[in-house]
């Protein structure tokens, strides 16, 4: 079966058992992944699929992406954070408004019109600005938000420093040498970004109704899969990164990475709840390849 095929008989029950409980509010699917796992894609199967008969569902569509800070935003937070090279272009946790999302989910079960951002992504020579606002009509029964980091956990301080002696201690670890220069070079820039992901545990996670994780069999198909994006969208707009510049985009993601995703992929997201969590191994092919529960 396809991420598409399991994620929607999953999500229909899910939705039957939720809707027994929560009369008026919609629920919450969270969808994680690393770039290129085919976040976007199964989104769009799901609201296809879900948003027809039998089901009918009212859909609303949301992506870490369209929350970026504006260009003005984003440059103060450059400057601030000026030795961070984490923070110094978007994607990171802390380059997203993230209270701006916290309102517009917490009202889409509501009978009301809502703004939701539009972000450009090639605007400022590829480095992104919010191009303006469109507008959906609640209310909405379901409420897809997908995002690369979504579900990483802040780490203590203590934590952190460990973690982080492993994976720099590891020979054999997964990260290239650029990669590791940014966990190596100046460590302030790994606990900066963990401090800012503790806003999306208190604004975002508790907003989750379940969690789908796409997980790649082997990290290094991140390469691979986000290369290949990047030729697609070269083919159909004639600009983008080159390929060697989308391997030094990669890598800056890399060290949240070796750093998060252990506890999310050894642990269930919501602790001792019963709260769904399912885990999508993919091959290189993004084919799932193994289906684990974490409830």
């Amino acid at each position: 079966m396809s991420s598409a095929d399991i994620c929607t008989t999953r999500i229909a029950e899910w939705y039957h058992g939720w809707k027994a409980l929560n009369s008026t509010k919609p629920m919450v699917v969270a969808i994680s992944g690393t770039q290129g796992a085919g976040k976007t894609t199964l989104t769009a199967a799901l609201i296809s699929r879900l948003g027809d008969a039998p089901y009918s569902l009212r859909i609303l569509a949301l992506s870490y992406d369209d929350f970026y800070l504006t260009r003005a935003e984003q440059e103060e937070l450059a400057n601030t954070y000026s030795n961070n090279d984490l923070l110094q272009v978007r994607g990171q946790p802390g380059t997203h408004d993230v209270r701006l999302g916290a309102e517009i989910i917490g009202n889409a079960g509501k009978e009301s019109i809502l703004k939701i951002p539009v972000y450009d992504k090639m605007a400022h020579a590829g480095k992104g600005d919010r191009k303006g606002w469109r507008t959906v009509k609640g209310p909405f029964d379901l409420v897809l938000f997908e995002g690369w980091c979504l579900g990483f956990k802040s780490l203590s301080a203590q934590s952190l420093k460990v973690r982080t002696e492993q994976v720099l201690g590891d020979t054999q670890h997964y990260l290239s040498p650029n990669a590791r220069n940014y966990l190596s070079s100046r460590t302030e820039s790994i606990a900066e970004v963990n401090d800012f992901l503790r806003s999306y545990e208190e604004h975002w996670y508790p907003l989750f109704s379940c969690l789908i994780h796409l997980i790649p069999k082997e990290i290094g198909y991140v390469y691979a899969w986000r290369t290949e994006q990047e030729q697609k969208g070269r083919a159909a707009s004639g600009g983008g990164m080159t390929d060697d510049q989308v391997i030094g985009f990669v890598d800056r993601y890399m060290p949240a990475y070796a750093v998060y995703l252990p506890d999310l992929t050894e642990h269930p997201f919501f602790g001792d709840r019963s709260v769904p969590h399912i885990q999508l191994y993919l091959d290189a092919e993004r084919q799932v390849q193994d289906v684990v529960e974490m409830e």
